[in-house]
């Protein structure tokens, strides 16, 4: 955070502390400063959102530093790693330059205006091109969906089709075989 960010990130923290009953002082609000002053406000008022929405975890109870921290590192990391949306616009915007360079490219051919071979090759370069731009990690990382994970979900992985025991048992006995 920066030095501007001060003044967002106290009245930020003042509203969940006044929204958990709590009062907040200067003092504190310089502990949480110091704690996650190495992560963008955008992301550190995003990880707090989400505490204070996090009815199934800890959201009942005033969040800490650590909690937010928490969310930053484990539940929403990419948040708290970088800004991929600069960098999605920007691949957006080559991927419409070449879409929009294939347009073309057909139309001329509709018009007669280059030859099928011409066509062809100019297609596949461009084609060729949008591939490289799509393996390209940094599009990878700006397209992937954003990371929110179940805390019980990454420390245990929770089998789907577990039925108890003495259930499978009554649905045995019921379908005549074994489950």
């Amino acid at each position: 955070m920066r030095k501007q960010d001060r003044k967002p990130f106290a009245a930020a923290l003042g509203a969940t502390f006044t929204l958990y009953g709590q009062t907040i002082s200067g003092d504190i609000i310089q502990i949480w400063w110091n704690v996650l002053d190495g992560y963008k406000i955008d992301a550190v008022l995003s990880a707090l959102s989400y505490h204070v929405a996090d009815y199934q975890g800890y959201g009942h109870r005033l969040p800490t530093p650590a909690d937010v921290r928490r969310h930053l590192e484990i539940t929403l990391p990419r948040l708290a790693n970088e800004s991929s949306q600069p960098k999605r616009i920007e691949f957006q915007a080559m991927i419409a330059e070449i879409d929009e360079a294939a347009r073309v490219v057909a139309f001329n051919r509709r018009a007669n205006a280059i030859t099928v071979e011409r066509a062809a090759l100019e297609l596949d370069a461009l084609s060729k091109r949008k591939k490289a731009i799509q393996a390209n990690p940094d599009y990878i990382a700006a397209h992937r969906p954003l990371d929110v994970h179940d805390d019980e979900a990454t420390t245990a992985a929770v089998q789907r089709d577990w039925v108890p025991p003495f259930l499978r048992r009554g649905i045995s006995v019921l379908i005549g075989k074994q489950v």
